[in-house]
């Protein structure tokens, strides 16, 4: 019998592994019998503050149980607060679903470390909302300059990516479930249409595909890409 919390943090389940009878036959066709098979079934969940009491679950493991979430609740608790001060607010405490994912020391079932990122702000503007101020550089705009720098229009469209996937890992939603297929073809269009600006129908450029000067940019955008995934969904 074992505990583990849910995909979002939010219950604890308890486990356990049981054996039951398989019916299997030879090459004859004729019944095999004594076979078994170990499988795991739910006994109980609980929320993060109910008792954990259930006719099958001994005192003694209740207590190590209650003991185990209230540990995973006091982490929880303090990854939040540093998400908060890294900037980062809202977003779920996430499973550890692989031993490589998160805090090494914790388990496969436990919290990971990770805590989704719904927001993010510069940490200094959590400051100064605190404290009742605003500086200056928050109300000043980006002149047009600014905006069509090569560097502000790269953080821009990684931006978009990096909104997408962390939403398709928070929700679990994909495809249809996230955009319509017209809606995907208007933002593959839109996508488009920064390719063309980029070439010789916009600043000129007459190619801006394949090896140049040493550089592939559909390489190093999978690249990109996989360093996003990898960073966002883990």
């Amino acid at each position: 019998m074992y505990i583990r919390m849910s995909q979002y943090c939010d219950k604890v389940v308890i486990l356990k592994s049981v054996s039951e009878s398989v019916q299997a036959f030879d090459a004859n066709q004729k019944p095999i019998k004594g076979l078994r098979r170990s499988t795991t079934v739910q006994i109980a969940s609980f929320n993060l503050v109910e008792p954990i009491v259930h006719p099958e679950i001994p005192d003694d493991k209740t207590t190590e149980f209650e003991e185990w979430r209230e540990f995973q609740l006091k982490r929880i608790q303090k990854a939040y607060i540093e998400h908060a001060a890294a900037g980062k607010l809202g977003g779920y405490p996430l499973l550890k679903t692989r031993s490589d994912m998160g805090d090494e020391l914790a388990r496969v079932g436990e919290f990971s470390g990770l805590i989704s990122t719904m927001i993010e702000v510069q940490p200094g503007m959590i400051k100064n909302v605190i404290n009742g101020k605003k500086q200056a550089e928050d109300r000043q705009i980006m002149t047009l300059d600014e905006r069509v720098s090569s560097q502000a229009i790269c953080e821009r469209m990684r931006e978009i990516s990096e909104d997408i996937l962390r939403y398709i890992s928070i929700t679990g939603r994909k495809g249809t479930d996230i955009y319509t297929i017209q809606q995907t073809l208007d933002m593959r269009a839109a996508w488009s249409a920064m390719g063309c600006t980029l070439d010789r129908r916009g600043i000129g450029y007459r190619k801006i595909t394949g090896m140049i000067e040493g550089r592939n940019a559909a390489d190093e955008g999978e690249e990109i890409f996989s360093e996003i995934k990898k960073n966002t969904i883990g």
